[in-house]
């Protein structure tokens, strides 16, 4: 049922080496969506690898047994040999459009504030209904909250 996914607005363009000019893209071609995706997954579990390497990822539950052995290497080995989709669509014609397209998404958040239960430390607890063990409510505790700067550092230092 876990369908992982990511929306991002890439722009028409990007700066000079220099920074001192806009330069736009071709008007009809960004990059081949099949290309794109094999970037994609490549950068993702090339991150996803030092992320553990480095101690940041923790495993537990349903999970625990990534942390022991080769487990994540053959994780990682399944997650490469798999085909991931990058669904691209044509540039928005107006800013507008950009927020009116974003705005379906960021409306409503992802944990609605109803179901935090409390923030300690650096995580959220929040209450969900597990469907698998007949619809019970229940707590999880997310990874490290990352907001505003933080969030925005991170996610540069990884994609560069």
């Amino acid at each position: 049922m876990e369908h992982p996914h990511i929306h991002c607005v890439v722009s028409g363009g990007g700066l000079s080496d220099d920074k001192s000019k806009w330069i736009s893209g071709k008007k009809n071609f960004f990059i081949h969506v099949k290309v794109l995706s094999k970037r994609f997954r490549s950068i993702f579990l090339k991150k996803l690898k030092a992320a553990n390497k480095n101690g940041e990822l923790q495993f537990s539950g349903k999970i625990v047994k990534l942390s022991v052995g080769c487990e994540f290497q053959k994780l990682i080995d399944s997650l490469d040999k798999k085909e991931w989709v990058v669904h691209s669509k044509r540039p928005f014609k107006k800013p507008e459009t950009v927020l009116e397209y974003l705005s379906r998404y960021t409306y409503k958040a992802a944990i609605a504030n109803h179901r935090i239960i409390k923030v300690e430390n650096d995580h959220v607890y929040f209450r969900y209904k597990d469907y698998v063990d007949g619809d019970k409510q229940k707590m999880i505790r997310t990874g490290y909250i990352l907001t505003g700067k933080r969030c925005m550092d991170l996610w540069q230092e990884r994609m560069l």
